[in-house]
């Protein structure tokens, strides 16, 4: 399977601890903001969710709010962008080093278009364009979005993260493209001393940072239904609940490598999951004699590990 694929949609890449905890916490808005992200027709994002700034006017009352679970500087993210090849197929990576003391979730960098980029410059979008059937106006508002959900510990580097095209599935690869580039924010979604989730921003036109200072995300969720006994909670830096009723179950676990997944699965196979099953490299499906289906899907690119538990 292809990771990597070449394919276009208007789409949210994938969903995030960013945009969740900040739609959780629903922060107000102050600077600009990259939270939980959507598209409009032109494939241009805009956020849904938003986060508290400080400014030098307000640098008193954020301090008062700040504690050692919000201390992260920008500096701490040591990332830059470089090409990488995953599945047969070039991309332009988003890669990093977390020089923090926290344990990082999720990364992502909105690069936008230097001043006097030049039409030939402009020319390394051509195929996007001709796909979207872009105007020139159009192409000269393409901005690169860089995201990295891969979960890192302190001094831990991740790459193989690709960078994307207007926050679509369109994944940049020619270095022309991240040159005609500046970055414009980055948010970064990160585990607090008290195991719980925050949010990091800071514009980097206005160096102006913002914060979720307020109390943390429950980065461990689960369920107490009967559907959630029947597998079994992962051990991973967080899990976030998707769906849960009484007849379906859904979650995604991240820090999950290659190792822990092949667990996993055959750890339901060993309670029974066995029945009708269909398996590749990075997926399982199958249901035990009651009739429960459970599917589990590995991402390569996120480190990420989605399990349903559904009845039949």
């Amino acid at each position: 399977m292809n990771y990597m694929k070449k394919k276009f949609k208007c789409e949210d890449i994938r969903k995030s601890w960013l945009g969740t905890i900040m739609m959780l916490m629903l922060i107000l808005l102050v600077a600009c903001g990259n939270g939980d992200m959507t598209e409009d027709d032109n494939g241009k994002e805009s956020s849904n969710s938003d986060i508290e700034s400080k400014g030098d006017n307000e640098s008193d009352a954020f301090d008062e709010q700040s504690s050692e679970i919000n201390e992260l500087k920008v500096e701490d993210i040591d990332w830059h962008v470089e090409e990488s090849i995953l599945d047969g197929q070039k991309f332009l990576s988003l890669n990093y080093t977390n020089n923090s003391n926290y344990t990082i979730m999720d990364v992502e960098i909105t690069f936008k278009q230097k001043e006097g980029v030049t039409k030939e410059q402009l020319s390394a979008f051509d195929e996007y364009k001709e796909i979207r059937e872009f105007t020139d106006d159009e192409v000269a508002d393409i901005y690169i979005l860089g995201y990295n959900r891969k979960c890192a510990s302190p001094g831990e580097a991740v790459k193989d993260s690709p960078l994307v095209l207007n926050g679509t599935y369109y994944v940049a690869d020619d270095m022309a493209q991240y040159e005609v580039m500046e970055p414009e924010s980055i948010s970064v979604a990160f585990i607090g001393s008290d195991d719980k989730g925050y949010v990091m921003y800071y514009d980097y036109k206005s160096q102006v940072y913002g914060s979720s200072t307020h109390d943390g995300t429950d980065i461990h969720q689960w369920s107490e239904k009967e559907l959630a006994k029947m597998v079994d909670m992962p051990d991973c830096p967080a899990i976030r609940v998707d769906e849960d009723d009484d007849d379906s179950f859904w979650f995604t676990a991240y820090g999950i490598s290659k190792e822990i997944y092949k667990e996993y699965v055959e750890g339901l196979k060993n309670k029974g999951y066995t029945e009708e099953a269909d398996e590749d490299d990075n997926s399982y499906e199958a249901h035990n004699v009651d009739g429960v289906n459970v599917e589990v899907s590995f991402s390569v690119v996120e480190e990420s590990m989605d399990v349903s538990v559904e009845k039949e």
